[in-house]
């Protein structure tokens, strides 16, 4: 064992060194790599018995003493600004990562897109993707114009529950970002896309396509296929963000489908495409939790990220909002509260503001419009076989009216009281 520092540890050092060298500039940034070594850009070079301090602090995330400080004329200014994220008074963090950049950068969304809605949880098999199948009929029953896309590019689950495997459209969200990257994520394409859904009148966009099947009669090209077009989905030959090319990819769809509202299916965890559908894509973003420590001490990780940049993140906080999954048929009111009492002690730690100015926000713990008082689904057995886009008459076809309704009456009101879809609920279309 080296009996240097770690890599927490490492960066503890460069920050004391820093405080400790206000000589060199007002503002100071560390820049650490995909290794987690860290370089140091200031605006007055220090001495060498500084640099000698600081590589010591380091140990083995030091890049070496010669490559300890960088050029400033390296860097534009925009290019420092995008993802530094304050350490201490005249000290910035800039992390080059290899995954996970997109969760402090700003939203890319456009003005005028479409309503959205993103359903994502810090683990999965929380019922996320049945709950945002009842938001789409329940849309559609009003007469809107649904899409919902399978952003679970890893483990497809929406677009299983709304088509049957006969009913794929022939592309799905995998092959646009494939054939996107050479040039191709054309009009064509995207009407290749998207098929209705006999589950009411819904657009699904799955995340993969018949093209994409292989076919069990006989080996074909298509075997691995889907595995080898995902392998590529996060490559850009021209350097564009994966959260930029989804937004380009949202674009496309609602301009050549004309959806009144559009459903994300975000895939669960601490994950790129995560990182793009919550925080950088607008509308509302529905983050599922159950009383459990692993659910929270995952979320509390993910929001310490956000309050890094707390300019980024007061672009989206009062669009979150907590549902409270699967609910237990026994002591309901006592687990709702629990999630109540753990969401609100995560948004307070990271998201709300205590301060006085009038842009503030730090709601009672109570108040039931607050972004984490926690939206109801009810656990019911049928869940366990519900099947949406079974054929008609078979034993797993779904649940019957008063099953839905006894499950997700209370979470649709909520959800049609919100402000990204509420006039979808009011409104004849």
């Amino acid at each position: 064992m080296s009996g240097g520092p770690r890599f927490d540890q490492a960066l503890a050092g460069a920050v004391a060194w820093a405080r400790a060298h206000p000589e060199l500039g007002a503002d100071m940034y560390l820049i650490r790599d995909v290794h987690g070594r860290v370089r140091v850009l200031a605006q007055t070079p220090p001495g060498e018995a500084a640099a000698d301090d600081l590589h010591r602090a380091l140990g083995a995330f030091s890049p070496g003493r010669s490559s300890l400080f960088l050029d400033g004329t390296l860097f534009t200014p925009e290019e420092l600004a995008r993802d530094r994220a304050p350490v201490t008074e005249g000290v910035w963090l800039i992390d080059r990562l290899v995954s996970e950049q997109g969760w402090r950068r700003p939203s890319v969304a456009k003005d005028g897109h479409k309503p959205r809605v993103t359903f994502f949880g810090i683990k999965g098999g929380v019922g996320r993707s049945t709950a945002l199948v009842a938001l789409a009929k329940r849309l559609a029953e009003k007469g809107r114009r649904v899409l919902v896309v399978d952003l679970d590019l890893e483990s497809p689950g929406t677009t299983s529950m709304l088509l049957a495997p006969s009913e794929l459209p022939a592309y799905g969200v995998v092959d646009w970002f494939v054939e996107d990257a050479v040039g191709q994520g054309d009009d064509e394409l995207l009407r290749g896309m998207v098929n209705p859904s006999r589950v009411g009148e819904i657009l699904v966009t799955p995340s993969l396509g018949t093209t994409s099947v292989p076919d069990d009669r006989a080996p074909s090209l298509r075997d691995g296929g889907f595995v080898a077009k995902l392998g590529r989905v996060y490559a850009s030959p021209d350097g564009s963000e994966f959260a930029t090319r989804l937004e380009r990819l949202l674009e496309g769809l609602e301009r050549v489908h004309e959806p009144d509202v559009v459903l994300l299916d975000s895939r669960a965890g601490l994950h790129d495409v995560s990182a793009a559908a919550v925080p950088r894509l607008g509308g509302t973003a529905l983050l599922f939790a159950g009383a459990t420590s692993q659910t929270w001490l995952g979320y509390r990780l993910l929001f310490s990220a956000w309050a890094r940049d707390r300019e980024v993140l007061e672009g989206f906080r009062d669009r979150l909002r907590v549902v409270a999954s699967l609910v237990p048929e026994t002591g309901r009111e006592a687990y709702v509260d629990r999630v109540r009492l753990s969401a609100y002690d995560l948004f307070s730690s990271f998201v709300y503001d205590s301060s006085e100015n009038e842009d503030a926000l730090l709601p009672d713990v109570r108040d039931p419009d607050a972004p984490h008082a926690p939206i109801p689904i009810f656990w019911r057995r049928e869940f366990v076989e519900c099947e949406p886009a079974a054929p008609p008459g078979a034993t797993n076809e779904g649940m019957t009216p008063e099953q839905f309704d006894a499950a997700f009456a209370p979470y649709l009101r909520a959800v049609g009281g919100l402000r990204e879809v509420a006039h979808l609920f009011d409104e004849d279309p």
